[in-house]
Order: structure tokens, then C-alpha cells, then sequence
């Protein structure tokens, strides 16, 4: 029976652990061809990634113990708690100790007191695995992010009156960081070239907001990253002079802004703009 349960345990192991990295990757895909999901599609698979890791981790803990317990780590672990327990580490709280006796004498209460050690023993524990559970959690809220990301910045033509002598191009970002992954960098920079100084006007969500300065004002400008989709190589990081830090100081990370730029450069997961301006500034009047 011991066999068939380390059989089992083992299956279910491999079975929900692949499962939720087929189910993962699935995702990645799907992006990879275009196909895109819904908002609550994309949880609900994050969510069942995560059921399954999981259910693949109790299967596995449950093997381990079946390998240990009755050998002799089962026997070394019994023989550690027996002299944890003289030593008073697992006295943490007042208890009581009965004594039960086969020759017909009354049991006998002890009165077991909390001892110092004990109590430090158990707040460790705590924090030990108060530790453990942090890492989980914040595991499984990784894989939760690395669905909600996104949209992709988008590039659009803004309205004529908006140019101001400045002539805007589109642009296909995908198209664009694709070079540098299909084609050698020599090659792709030369189909990048014309775009580069180019006008752009881009929108997306703030993921990211940075301060880079350079030992003075006139050295220093403002980093914006724009939020994309994992693995779909569509991200945009904007740079602003400094004089626009008291606008860009009132966004958060996920609002969602529009700027106009030039094509600084262009790398296999990401554009790079500078001299960018915000489309529509708050309190632009003042």
C-alpha cells in the first residue's frame, strides 16, 4: 500500500506541476500568434496556475513523508522532539500533564508553567513560517501581475493642430523590436534607421516613474516606462526634460498618459523616446 501511495503521490506531483507550466506557457502562446483574453480570463488562469503549483506541492510534501516516515530520519526526528520537549521548547503557554497509572492509583495532574524558551521557541516558529507564507504569497501574487499587465502602449496620429511644423509617423512597435530578435544587429539597425528622430505620439499605463539626476538641473530628466503584456516585446520607455517633473509627479502607476516623442533608439524588448512632452498636461495653464 506504501508503494501504491508514492506511485500515486509521485503522478499527481508531475501531472498538476506540468499542468500549470503548460497552462502558463499556453498564455504566453496565444500572445505570441495574437490571440488575446479577456481581463477575467487571463485571472482565472492565473488563479488555476496557482491551485495546481499547489496541489502539485501537497502531493509532493506527502511523498517526501512517506519516504521518511518509519526509516531513519523518522527515527532521528522522534529522538530531536523528545529533547526539544526536556528542554522546555514546546512549553509556550501553561498546560497540564496526567499521568494515568496501571496498578489502580488515581491519575495525577501536573501543572506544566510556560518557560521562557519556549515562548522565544514559538514566536520564532512564528515568524519562520509567517516568512515562508510571505514568499508564497508573494509568488503567487507575481504570477497574478504578470497577467494584469498591460494593454501595450499604443501609437496613434494626433490631430493636425497638434503638430506644430512637426510631422508624426506610425509606427509598429512589435514590428520594430521584432528586428532585433529576427535579424542580426547590424541589419536591424538599418531598418530602424528612418524612424529614428522621427515624431511619435504613444499612449499607455505607468508602470514605472524615475528621477534621474545627473549633478544639476540641467543634467536632469524624468523616466517614464509604460506598462506592456509579458513576452509580446511592445514596451516603451519615455524620457521627459525636468521641466516636466511637476506634471509627471502627479501620475500613479497604472494611469494612463499620452505624450508626444522622438525615436531615440529602439532595442529587442522595448522603444526608447526622449524629448517628449505629455499630449495633455494637467494645469497646462498654469
Amino acid at each position: 500500500m506504501g508503494d501504491e501511495k508514492k506511485v500515486r503521490d509521485t503522478i499527481g506531483a508531475v501531472i498538476f506541476g506540468a499542468g500549470s507550466f503548460a497552462l502558463d506557457r499556453s498564455v504566453w502562446a496565444f500572445h505570441q500568434i495574437g490571440i488575446d483574453f479577456p481581463p477575467w480570463l487571463k485571472t482565472l488562469v492565473a488563479y488555476s496556475v496557482i491551485l495546481s503549483l499547489l496541489v502539485s506541492a501537497v502531493f509532493f510534501v506527502h511523498l517526501a513523508w512517506l519516504w521518511i516516515r518509519g526509516g531513519r530520519i523518522w527515527q532521528a526526528a522522534r529522538a530531536l522532539m523528545t529533547k526539544m520537549d526536556a528542554l522546555g521548547l514546546f512549553s509556550a503557554f501553561p498546560a497540564r500533564r496526567v499521568t494515568f497509572y496501571d496498578d489502580g492509583r488515581l491519575p495525577v495532574v501536573e501543572p506544566i508553567p510556560a518557560r521562557p524558551q519556549g515562548i522565544a521557541f514559538f514566536v520564532a516558529s512564528m515568524l519562520f513560517c509567517g516568512g515562508i507564507m510571505w514568499l508564497v504569497g508573494w509568488g503567487a501574487f507575481a504570477i497574478l501581475d504578470q497577467y494584469k499587465y498591460g494593454p501595450n502602449p499604443t501609437v496613434f496620429l494626433p490631430a493636425r493642430s497638434e503638430w506644430r511644423g512637426r510631422e508624426f509617423v506610425l509606427l509598429n512597435l512589435e514590428q520594430l523590436t521584432g528586428y532585433y530578435r529576427d535579424f542580426t544587429e547590424g541589419q536591424a539597425k538599418r531598418l530602424v534607421e528612418p524612424y529614428i528622430g522621427r515624431w511619435v505620439a504613444v499612449s499607455g499605463a505607468i508602470d514605472e516613474y524615475s528621477v534621474q539626476d545627473m549633478g544639476g538641473v540641467q543634467f536632469s530628466y524624468e523616466t517614464v516606462v509604460l506598462k506592456s503584456v509579458p513576452f509580446e516585446h511592445q514596451g516603451a520607455m519615455l524620457i521627459f526634460g525636468y521641466g516636466w517633473r511637476k506634471f509627471l509627479d502627479g501620475f500613479n502607476r497604472n494611469d494612463v498618459i499620452a505624450a508626444y516623442c522622438k525615436v531615440q533608439g529602439v532595442g529587442e524588448y522595448s522603444l526608447f523616446l526622449d524629448s517628449c512632452e505629455l499630449a495633455a498636461p494637467p494645469n497646462a495653464a498654469n
